[in-house]
C-alpha cells in the first residue's frame, strides 16, 4: 500500500514541476506567438494529467493506514507565486 502511494506521490511531483517549467516559459517575453501557443496547449494537457494524478494521489493517500493529508488544485497553484 505504501508503495502506491509513493508511486503516486513522484507521479504528482513530476507532473507539477514539468507544469512550472512549462508556466516559466510561457511568462518569458522573448517566445512567439506560435510557441507561445503551443506552451499554452501543453499547459492545458499537463493540467488535465496534474488533476488525474491528484485524484490518484488522494485515493492512495486516504488509503492508507495513517492517512495522508489530500491535495486540491488549489494547493497546486499556490506554487505559481513563488
Amino acid at each position: 500500500m505504501l508503495g502506491k502511494y509513493h508511486e503516486a506521490l513522484g507521479e504528482l511531483e513530476h507532473l507539477v514541476v514539468m507544469w512550472l517549467f512549462e508556466l516559466a516559459k510561457v511568462s518569458m517575453s522573448s517566445i512567439g506567438y506560435k510557441l507561445h501557443q503551443q506552451i499554452s496547449k501543453g499547459l492545458q494537457h499537463q493540467s488535465e494529467a496534474i488533476c488525474k494524478a491528484i485524484t490518484h494521489y488522494n485515493v492512495q493517500a486516504t488509503a492508507l493506514t495513517l492517512p495522508h493529508p489530500v491535495v486540491s488544485w488549489k494547493d497546486i497553484t499556490k506554487y505559481t507565486i513563488l
